[in-house]
């Protein structure tokens, strides 16, 4: 609805109309009062309603046998009780986002600094740093939430990644893209910065890298690999 002209009443429909929390959330973020969101107790079938009255305007002709065998098929009741249902709590918020993303390089054993490059992808719910070595391997990663900070999601990221890695890497350059890719590409001095159309066809944020001839990023975010 952003960008779009808004003038209430709205009409509320679809399963998703009974759930509380949206409603409210929906009221809250629209600034509506209650008469101005309409809510039906049918909602949750105007879809199907609506298609009933198209095809009664338009005089679509309706196989009742068909209908009437598929009812008493396998499709299960047409009309479900409403009962309260208990279900099981979700995880914790971000609990287990990174189990098993990746596999990464073990770089415990090397003598000497390993090159690597770090990518940073910014989106209005998550946040992901990586750091990716010459061949393409990562090395480590942090994905987090975003959390309306941007900037203090990849300050965090970078921080764990500087304290596991001390030492150990050496930064060449880094690249950001997703929506908050500008305002990242700045405070880090990021030498690539580009969109998530481009990085379809791109296998790794080193990819790009490679074709920069001055990495003006590198020393800057060498601070958190101390």
């Amino acid at each position: 609805m952003r960008g779009l002209p808004k003038k209430p009443p709205f009409f509320f429909s679809g399963g998703v109309s009974q759930n509380k929390a949206i409603v409210s959330a929906l009221r809250k973020v629209l600034k509506l009062n209650d008469d101005k969101l309409v809510i039906h107790q049918l909602g949750k079938v105007s879809g199907a309603l609506g298609a009933a009255v198209i095809g009664l305007k338009e005089s679509r002709p309706v196989n009742y046998k068909l209908l009437i065998d598929s009812l008493q098929g396998n499709c299960g009741p047409l009309l479900y009780a409403r009962e309260k249902t208990s279900l099981p709590a979700l995880a914790g918020y971000g609990i287990a986002d990174t189990s098993g993303k990746h596999i990464c390089r073990d770089i415990s054993r090397e003598t000497e600094p390993v090159e690597c490059w770090v990518g940073v992808d910014i989106g209005s719910t998550s946040t992901n740093v990586v750091l990716v070595d010459s061949t393409n391997r990562v090395l480590g990663y942090r994905y987090l939430r975003t959390a309306g900070n941007p900037a203090k999601a990849v300050k965090t990221g970078l921080e764990e990644l500087g304290r596991d890695f001390a030492g150990k890497v050496k930064v060449q350059g880094s690249a950001t893209t997703g929506s908050g890719r500008n305002l990242i590409g700045r405070i880090i001095g990021a030498d690539v910065v580009k969109d998530e159309l481009l990085h379809r066809h791109v296998l790794r944020f080193r990819s790009l890298l490679m074709w920069i001839p001055s990495l003006r990023s590198a020393d800057r975010i060498q601070n958190s690999f101390p």
